[in-house]
Formats: structure tokens, C-alpha cells, sequence
């Protein structure tokens, strides 16, 4: 029992320190991100008063969203994990922009589609 506890403790540190090497030492992608149409935030210039009112870090922490190593393939993950999931409700709407009406018999309707048309 003791061997295995070992065994998984030592799989555990492995993976965090690939993790941690991954993250640390992985390249940064810079400029423009065709995957998302956008440019990738810069890192922030250094001021005293963006310090004390807490821009700057906050700053830097975009910086570090967006320049993650290999930003892109955790993006393609992330949506090959959600593709995983159960029912898919971003299937299911209806087309109330496009002119459809509410069909059901007024006995029936206890709110309208406009009520929740924004």
C-alpha cells in the first residue's frame, strides 16, 4: 500500500513540475492572434501611481492570460472537453430575432417571448 502511495506522489510531483516548466520556460506568443482576431495585450509600463491603484497589477495579470505558452492549444482543448459534455444547449433557441411569433394558445401563455427578447 505504501509503495503505491509513493509511486503517486512522485507521478503528482512530476506533473507539476512539467507544468511549472511548461509555463515558465515555453515560449510567449506576442502581436497579433489570428485565432482570435485581436492583439495580444503588452506587457504594462511601470508607474507609481497605476501601482497604488492597482492598474498595474491587474495589468499584468491580462498580460499573463494572454501570453500564456501555447495559448491556442488550451483553447482547442478546452472546446474538445466541452464537446465531451452531455446535452448541448447552445442548440437549442428559437428564432425570435428573425420574425417568429409566439404559436401557443393564449390559455396557455403566461409570458411572452418579448418578455425575455431584451
Amino acid at each position: 500500500m505504501k509503495k503505491f502511495y509513493i509511486i503517486n506522489l512522485v507521478c503528482i510531483l512530476l506533473v507539476f513540475a512539467a507544468v511549472i516548466c511548461l509555463m515558465s520556460f515555453g515560449t510567449r506568443t506576442y502581436g497579433f492572434a489570428d485565432s482570435e482576431n485581436r492583439y495580444i495585450v503588452k506587457f504594462p509600463r511601470f508607474s507609481t501611481d497605476a501601482y497604488f491603484s492597482g492598474e498595474y497589477t491587474a495589468q499584468i495579470a491580462d498580460w499573463y492570460t494572454d501570453s500564456i505558452p501555447y495559448r491556442a492549444n488550451f483553447r482547442s482543448l478546452i472546446v474538445d472537453i466541452k464537446s465531451l459534455y452531455g446535452i448541448k444547449t447552445d442548440l437549442i433557441g428559437t428564432n425570435i430575432q428573425d420574425g417568429a411569433h409566439d404559436s401557443r394558445p393564449e390559455s396557455d401563455v403566461e409570458y411572452s417571448f418579448d418578455d425575455y427578447n431584451g
